[in-house]
């Protein structure tokens, strides 16, 4: 059976690949259609023409929630016009596009056309193995700016080796100083200081579709006046940095309204060799991210070490997963834990576990959870984010080089105030990618109010 991909214009160049084209970069703006089109393209090459697919993310766990929806969406529009053709070959599983095979086996992935994987393993404290990742057609790479490590990205894209293979990045565009955006564009100032529209290399291999809202017909008038309103002066909505980059998808400097500017990196042998004090720090989390941090202080100086970066599905689940953790990495009760206020009774609960309380396996496999963690609660009065910021800027700040510190970094490059409908930045940080952030802030807080 025939099908007509229809695409839009800008990925009309899909299905007419240069022969020798490798790798395909999908970067833009919102509302460009940069997921609808990919999915279209995978799910069609998968049912028609029997390729081969994965699709990562950085964290296997987020792919359900975006892009193999999408799949789903498009496998299920696809059948629908077929009349139910597909179906009876191919079966759309919660994590999987299968082939229907009358052999069943142990192997899991027999038959899989379309499956997924994370860049991380699903401890959140290792690398997945990517190099096992060899006998496909297509990778697809959704959210690339999520991904910070480079080493990591070549390890993976070394081991897609079949003849005609391509890799496919689904991207956002956000800072300037992105590895990816350092190796595959040039920078071209705009009107707005700070800001940069990005301009291909034009690498041999590499085919570029760049996209915006402008791009996608489809989009309805309501959604193109929400986007336009954040680039509004006038607007209740106005947030320019916001319409700048997630929008029009320019690159940001991270200079105006950045938060912090001037930390620097260390690497771990070195973090390791410096025995200075100290101190850590735990922001809750459940949907969002739960941060845990380790923090070296000498005078003026402040290193900081990311150790748990990981959200947590079932609130009811958080506080003993932490307390987990915690026992997992040796921690007793002479190391201070300065916790996030929002949860009082957590801070109790980790405080030590009565028997009964919890699981007997757990609790037998970890004796610290009786004894407990020493964990306080940041003092949070009027002002008391402001004046944290305050106090934390009077430090020389360096982030470890190491996997789970990564997150750290991030958050420090993409942590901004308000914009107010100037374009000016106020006194109030964005409430978001901040866990990190906040956990640091901790620190300087109570360190100078003990």
């Amino acid at each position: 059976m025939i099908i007509k991909p229809n695409p839009l214009p800008k990925y009309k160049i899909l299905y007419d690949l240069p022969k020798n084209t490798w790798m395909v970069i999908n970067i833009g703006g919102r509302g460009g259609a940069k997921s609808y089109e990919s999915s279209k393209y995978v799910t069609l090459k998968a049912i028609c023409e029997g390729k081969r697919t994965v699709v990562l993310r950085d964290e296997k766990i987020s792919i359900t929630e975006s892009i193999l929806n999408e799949i789903k969406n498009r496998f299920s529009e696809i059948n629908d016009k077929s009349m139910g053709y597909f179906s009876q070959s191919f079966d759309m599983q919660e994590n999987a596009l299968k082939k229907r095979v009358e052999v069943k086996t142990k192997d899991p992935s027999e038959g899989s056309l379309i499956f997924t994987k994370g860049f991380k393993a699903s401890s959140g404290d290792k690398v997945a193995h990517l190099k096992s990742i060899s006998d496909v057609d297509i990778a697809l790479i959704e959210e690339l700016e999520d991904i910070r490590d480079e080493e990591k990205f070549n390890t993976f894209a070394d081991s897609i080796r079949n003849e005609g293979s391509i890799i496919m990045i689904n991207s956002n565009v956000n800072s300037k100083d992105h590895w990816f955006i350092k190796r595959y564009f040039k920078l071209e100032p705009t009107d707005h200081e700070g800001y940069f529209k990005l301009v291909p290399k034009n690498i041999e291999g590499i085919v570029y579709i760049m996209t915006d809202y402008t791009d996608n017909p489809h989009l309805t008038e309501r959604i193109i006046n929400k986007y336009r309103a954040y680039g509004d002066p006038t607007s209740e909505f106005y947030d320019q940095h916001y319409y700048l980059t997630a929008i029009l998808g320019y690159a940001s400097s991270g200079l105006k309204g950045a938060i912090y500017k001037g930390w620097n990196r260390i690497s771990l042998e070195e973090y390791n060799n410096l025995d200075y004090n100290k101190y850590y720090y735990l922001d809750w989390g459940t949907n969002d991210e739960c941060a845990i941090g380790e923090v070296k202080i000498h005078n003026r100086t402040m290193l900081v070490k990311g150790l748990h970066y990981k959200p947590t599905t079932k609130k009811d689940q958080l506080v003993i997963d932490v307390a987990v953790f915690l026992a997992q990495k040796g921690f007793t009760q002479k190391e201070l834990i300065v916790c996030d206020s929002s949860q009082p009774q957590s801070i109790i609960q980790l405080q030590g576990y009565e028997r009964g309380s919890i699981d007997e396996y757990l609790f037998e496999k970890y004796p610290q959870l009786a004894k407990g963690f020493n964990t306080v609660g940041v003092p949070k009065p009027a002002g008391s984010v402001y004046e944290g910021i305050k106090m934390l800027k009077g430090y020389d700040v360096y982030i470890v080089e190491d996997e789970e510190s990564e997150h750290i970094w991030n958050e420090y490059l993409e942590y901004m105030w308000e914009l107010d409908k100037d374009g000016k930045p106020t006194d109030q940080p964005i409430d978001k990618k901040n866990h990190h952030m906040d956990g640091i802030r901790y620190i300087a807080y109570v360190r100078n109010n003990l």
